[in-house]
């Protein structure tokens, strides 16, 4: 696609997947988060941040990042992941309840950052309002996080309520043995901070404490063969709700997913900016969209 770009919005922090940076591919517009604006800063500089309650262009680029290629895709991904997260979770508002949650990346992030100990107000103020991520935990059966090991590897835990034997899974398309440790303490942290933040909203009908599921991973061997497709994984997961077992995602294919997730985003109905997306693909030359393509 030819000149759109997008960026997701996201809490202050000082975490580097929680920056603002410009993605060349989407420019798209959810109406249902508040829209969080950090200022400009520099790698070097504190975020300051600003809140507006209007609709939420998931567009602006707000914070000067280094030009480092390794960090770029990460932040890139992190922000699809988010604008696919934003997609799922209007999808399935319009069936009333939300049977899954699908958290952001800053979510654990910033869960992460406070150690487990989020400052419960915002966390209920940024995610649970106006069932923006969260609704009634009654009625919800899986709560999908993304997971982010040292800014270079996407991961997902799901908090499966849905079985008789309630778990938490941790889908890893690339197991590592030197990270593995870190990951897995990660997820315990983002566990005992989401525990301690539905305490806190569900007040007494809380009773089935999460720190006390087990962790499980699948059996199979891990599917990815390349190292760099690990976000596109964690997708695959959320989409297909598969997380009892890893899934085949041929990197022959990763190409013509990446574009169909593209157009997928582009094209759903809850994005704003759809028609003026169509619109100006229309009046582009065709040569300059082969060659953007290149």
């Amino acid at each position: 696609m030819v000149g759109l770009r997008k960026s997701i919005q996201k809490p202050s922090s000082k975490t580097v997947l929680s920056r603002n940076v410009d993605v060349d591919m989407l420019q798209l517009t959810f109406p249902h988060n508040n829209r969080i604006i950090p200022s400009c800063v520099t790698h070097s500089a504190k975020n300051k941040v600003t809140k507006s309650l209007k609709r939420s262009p998931i567009v602006t680029s707000q914070v000067i990042v280094p030009n480092l290629k390794k960090r770029k895709k990460i932040e890139d991904m992190s922000q699809i992941i988010n604008l696919t997260i934003c997609m799922i979770t209007l999808e399935e508002k319009k069936y009333g309840e939300l049977y899954a949650w699908h958290l952001p990346t800053h979510f654990s992030q910033k869960m992460i950052e406070e150690d487990g100990n989020p400052t419960l107000e915002w966390f209920k103020r940024t995610y649970r309002d106006d069932d923006k991520y969260m609704s009634r935990l009654g009625c919800c059966e899986q709560i999908y996080i993304p997971m982010n090991d040292n800014n270079s590897h996407w991961y997902l835990c799901v908090i499966d309520f849905s079985s008789k034997k309630k778990c938490i899974h941790i889908l890893d398309s690339l197991p590592s043995t030197t990270r593995q440790d870190i990951r897995i303490k990660n997820v315990q942290i983002v566990v005992k901070g989401l525990d301690k933040l539905l305490s806190y909203l569900e007040k007494d009908s809380y009773t089935n404490s999460i720190t006390k599921f087990p962790l499980k991973s699948p059996t199979l061997d891990p599917i990815q063969s390349n190292g760099y497709d690990c976000g596109m994984y964690v997708i695959k997961h959320m989409h297909t709700k598969i997380f009892k077992q890893n899934i085949t995602l041929m990197e022959s294919w990763s190409k013509r997913i990446r574009y169909k997730l593209a157009s997928n985003l582009v094209l759903s109905m809850e994005n704003e900016q759809r028609s003026k997306i169509i619109e100006n693909a229309r009046n582009t030359p065709l040569q300059d969209i082969f060659r953007s393509l290149e």
